[in-house]
């Protein structure tokens, strides 16, 4: 595989689309895949399937392909080696480590750079987008597959907030007497 050049904006929203409609199909042919026990080799495997599908003009999909230092779940690529987009998932919140690797992975080679989280006690899927300055979070909705910009983290505020904050209310304790 060779160093990228960074992809255009429109061919960012046309692999984002694709990937958001292999996700769908994702959720509605295979419901017992995504059950309690997930099995990542199965649901990485089928999502490449449905992502392969979407692309006609000659693009590669493959699992677990390890380059250089970074181990993406997916890569989707051209048969001249420029890589288009690479996505990392796990069944909960994407893991510290995981969202460093996703973030060099995106500084490096400039393809579309995604992790999402299946979180099953939730009506939506957790999408990550890195970017060279941010990550976006988002909240595509298992129902509709309708798009929510939860928040964007600026590149130089990660650090103050690592995670999303749920604003949880401090239980009040009682005076003893």
């Amino acid at each position: 595989m060779s160093t990228n050049r960074r992809i255009s904006r429109s061919s960012e929203i046309e692999i984002f689309d694709a990937f958001r409609s292999a996700l769908r199909i994702l959720s509605t042919r295979d419901k017992t895949l995504l059950g309690n026990k997930k099995n990542k080799i199965a649901i990485t495997h089928r999502l490449a399937n449905y992502l392969e599908n979407s692309f006609i003009s000659g693009c590669i999909v493959d699992i677990f392909y390890s380059i250089d230092r970074y181990s993406p779940d997916l890569l989707l690529h051209d048969r001249n080696g420029e890589i288009l987009l690479a996505i990392w998932w796990q069944d909960d919140y994407l893991s510290k480590p995981l969202r460093e690797e996703a973030k060099l992975f995106h500084e490096e080679f400039g393809c579309l750079t995604l992790a999402f989280s299946l979180l099953s006690d939730k009506d939506y899927y957790l999408v990550y987008r890195f970017a060279s300055t941010y990550t976006d979070y988002l909240h595509i909705a298992r129902e509709d597959f309708s798009e929510n910009l939860l928040k964007r983290m600026e590149k130089d505020n990660e650090n103050i907030k690592e995670q999303l904050l749920l604003d949880i209310p401090k239980k009040r304790t009682r005076k003893k007497k």
